[in-house]
């Protein structure tokens, strides 16, 4: 009896003395189905594009929630002090930040995979288990391969638009006109025959017939979610501002437009912003963050310049 009493004594007294297992932080991830993960807002590596998120670090996030099979919860933030916070609360699986940022978190934290000047940081309160597994999607990406491609992809400054080459669009248009407005005009839509074509040679030149009647479609689309009540050219010029970074980013400068005491419905005072919204201090304060601003007006007066041009040669043919 007394030996059976010292032996469970023995036996509290090593568990009082362990310390508790920690939950298993991937197991929990996958049974609510959902990975929750700070993100910085930065060019090319988070960003909202035409058709939603993307950049270098947006990919690789992604592909991590896919690997695990559970939904994306992305939270992004401007800077790394408040990511860095962020994962101090306990809504926050896992954070991707610079480098910089990662240097700068607590001792309560971790850091697990890093390439080209980003750290993905786990909190240390939890067990290994998340950590572990992005070590092993990591592995199955072959991350130095896949690194070196998605720099090219994303982080390799891409060459800025060439403005609008007039005589060589007059070269091409020639003896077309007719043609032209056949195609152009056959759309049912309030926008003028000339817009659209221009559009399309900007896009290529006309030289893919699918990938122009595609990128028209959507072109109209997009028209019919802009407020009506606009000048039908104002409008339009907004819908190509919409098409070329994101109808999210027009309505951000179109708020901007506004906090400005410009008029949000006049493309000449949105337009005068859209540069803006490359600018941290300015885009920090917006909804959807960062945008290259400069290159959708050189877009949009480009096709308004190709535009002018095609309703001279229609009036002369």
């Amino acid at each position: 009896m007394l030996r059976s009493v010292t032996g469970l004594l023995l036996v509290l007294t090593v568990a009082a003395c362990s310390e508790p297992e920690l939950p298993n932080h991937l197991r929990s991830v996958k049974e609510a189905g959902k990975l929750t993960a700070g993100i910085e807002y930065a060019p090319s590596r988070y960003e909202y594009g035409p058709q939603g998120p993307r950049g270098f670090d947006y990919t690789l996030i992604a592909g991590f929630a896919d690997y695990l099979g559970v939904e994306l919860a992305l939270i992004p933030y401007y800077d790394d002090h408040c990511l860095n916070a962020a994962l101090a609360g306990s809504d926050i699986d896992l954070i991707v930040s610079s480098d910089a940022g990662a240097q700068a978190l607590s001792a309560d934290s971790v850091t697990g995979p890093a390439y080209a000047g980003t750290a993905w940081a786990f909190s240390a309160r939890l067990d290994d288990s998340l950590r572990s597994a992005v070590f092993d999607y990591f592995a199955t990406l072959r991350l130095q391969r896949v690194v070196a491609k998605m720099q090219n992809e994303w982080l390799t400054p891409a060459a800025p638009l060439p403005e609008a080459d007039i005589p060589a669009f007059i070269l091409a248009a020639a003896g077309k006109i007719t043609a032209l407005k056949e195609q152009f005009g056959a759309y049912d839509s309030d926008a003028k025959w000339t817009l659209l074509a221009a559009f399309a040679w900007q896009l290529n030149q006309w030289e893919d017939a699918g990938e122009t009647a595609g990128a028209v479609e959507q072109l109209l689309t997009l028209h019919g979610k802009i407020p009506s009540r606009i000048p039908a050219e104002e409008r339009m010029m907004m819908t190509l501002a919409a098409w070329r970074t994101g109808l999210t980013h027009l309505e951000d400068c179109r708020e901007l437009t506004s906090r400005q005491g410009g008029n949000n419905d006049r493309w000449l005072d949105v337009k005068q912003r859209y540069p803006l919204l490359a600018v941290k201090d300015v885009y920090r304060h917006l909804d959807y963050g960062y945008a290259d601003g400069a290159d959708t007006v050189r877009f949009t007066e480009n096709i308004q310049q190709y535009a002018t041009t095609l309703e001279t040669l229609s009036e002369k043919d």
